[in-house]
């Protein structure tokens, strides 16, 4: 039976190709820890790639439109089944993040929120390790999320607006496709988990994707010579944010998840209230502001639209003891 779960969900990433990643993160495990800022060498290491990428493409003398240059550029941070920025985080940083890469994937799992029987988190695909971006927590995952299923928005986007949908149109669409996404092979099939940091990742990833070849400060333009460069450098501090944390801006846990994952969060009730939680929580909310995408989604929650399920049941308000 584990080996035809596994089979299926493999199957699953083949269908829709190029979104395949860590499928979970735990945040709560760093409730109380600190990490170092790598916010600086992320910047570097998107912007060197890029650079490098464009070179790459004046030796071979061919004369590409912007967006095939933005296209063969984001390709460097992608992968199959992990994507290249999780591979050098871990291969480049692997100490600086949480669980260090000392600990293998299974010991993170036996670790997490998720270490329960027969859980395919963990058993069949690795998890994303948490990294500090700006005194932002998040999990690799969510880089996954922004450079894979970020492009894919941005794509969706594109084809939307040709067809004649306003901007606004066209990004509900993509992001009803992230909704699609995580109520199956991203989310609710594999893990049965529905992450609304996932869906702020990939809303993030459509806006960097959209400033490559549009705009007056767009990232690309072409130097004397007729070749692309970056000429305004890419900061993932205008795209990370709180609500990329699970902590923060909650997941939904399936029925069944959520029976398994509630005793294991009940662990942490004693920490939601701590000086060093309530701190970085604080620090979230003066800084926070809320994307389309999550306030698309509030929206629908409002409504009850029942792609969204509402999440206060499972709060720390409900199950922790009063």
């Amino acid at each position: 039976m584990k080996k035809l779960v596994s089979l299926l969900l493999s199957l699953g990433f083949l269908i829709v190709p190029n979104i395949g990643r860590s499928l979970e993160s735990d945040q709560f495990m760093m409730w109380g820890r600190n990490l170092r800022d790598l916010s600086s060498e992320l910047n570097d290491h998107m912007n060197s790639t890029i650079e490098q990428a464009l070179e790459e493409l004046a030796q071979q003398k061919k004369n590409v439109s912007c967006e095939k240059a933005h296209d063969f550029a984001i390709k460097k941070f992608r992968g199959f089944l992990i994507q290249k920025v999780e591979i050098w985080l871990e291969e480049e940083y692997g100490t600086e993040l949480y669980p260090d890469t000392s600990v293998n994937y299974p010991g993170y799992f036996r670790m997490s929120i998720y270490n329960f029987p027969h859980s395919v988190v963990g058993r069949y695909f690795p998890m994303g390790r948490n990294l500090n971006f700006n005194g932002i927590i998040i999990g690799t995952d969510k880089l996954a999320h922004f450079f894979s299923t970020g492009l894919r928005y941005f794509n969706i986007v594109k084809q939307a607006k040709k067809k004649g949908l306003s901007e606004e149109q066209a990004t509900i669409k993509a992001i009803n496709y992230g909704i699609s996404l995580e109520r199956t092979i991203l989310g609710f099939w594999p893990s049965g988990v529905f992450s609304w940091g996932d869906l702020e990742a990939n809303y993030q990833g459509l806006q960097m994707n959209s400033r490559f070849c549009e705009g007056e400060n767009s990232f690309f333009a072409k130097d004397s010579e007729g070749h692309w460069r970056l000429a305004n450098r890419i900061d993932m501090k205008n795209y990370i944010n709180p609500n990329m944390d699970e902590t923060f801006n909650r997941s939904y846990f399936g029925l069944i998840k959520w029976l398994k994952v509630k005793p294991m969060l009940m662990k942490y009730c004693t920490k939601e209230n701590s000086p060093k939680t309530l701190e970085r929580m604080e620090f979230y909310r003066s800084i926070v502001r809320d994307s389309f995408s999550v306030r698309y989604l509030k929206q629908l929650e409002k409504e009850g639209d029942r792609r969204i399920n509402n999440r206060q049941a499972q709060s720390f308000e409900v199950i922790c003891p009063k």
